[in-house]
């Protein structure tokens, strides 16, 4: 039921449009609030880490026109400490691009996205007096998923997205994030 009534207002989030003008051309700038959940969280949580990390993404960005646009952004997540002294910082940088296949005029655009994540993550293990042992790696993956447009004035919109990254550093990412369009 409670699924059903979600799936209803976001129906209705999409219908609700007020005729847009345009989607503005030009670089933007924005910042996203991020949920990282991991795809293999029986891994993570075997150490006593969280499999959700949350985090900032400041990105910059190019809309082509009313349908495509490219992005690039760096996500910071917060570090993740597991039992034992162990700690884990994970970054990714993304490149995207965005295609608006269904915008017709609506106030609240959906919008596709693909592209690629390379993902780095730094292990440090503190053993006491033995010192601090650190590791790090790299992983890329493809991003793809959606996200909607909330148009706000002319040139600032909300956009709420959803993302999947495969690899072995894959996962679902969730972001709230806001942009700031230069030209209209």
């Amino acid at each position: 039921m409670r699924a059903r009534v979600i799936v209803v207002a976001m129906m209705m989030l999409f219908a609700v449009g007020a005729v847009q003008a345009g989607t503005p051309t030009g670089f933007y700038a924005g910042a996203g609030a991020d949920i990282f959940m991991f795809g293999d969280a029986d891994a993570l949580d075997a150490g006593g880490f969280s499999s959700t990390f949350i985090g900032f993404t400041p990105k910059v960005g190019y809309q082509i026109n009313d349908m495509w646009g490219v992005n690039a952004g760096y996500k910071y997540f917060m570090t993740n400490e597991g039992d034992g002294g162990v700690k884990w910082t994970q970054t990714a940088i993304s490149i995207a691009a965005n295609a608006a296949p269904f915008k017709d005029g609506c106030l609240m655009p959906l919008y596709f996205i693909a592209g690629i994540d390379m993902v780095s993550w730094e292990v440090e293990i503190d053993l006491g007096a033995f010192g601090t042992v650190t590791g790090d790696d790299t992983e890329t993956g493809i991003a793809f998923g959606a996200g909607y447009g909330w148009w706000t004035s002319d040139n600032f919109s909300v956009n709420p997205e959803v993302t999947y990254v495969t690899g072995d550093a894959g996962g679902i990412n969730i972001e709230v994030g806001v942009r700031y369009y230069f030209a209209k």
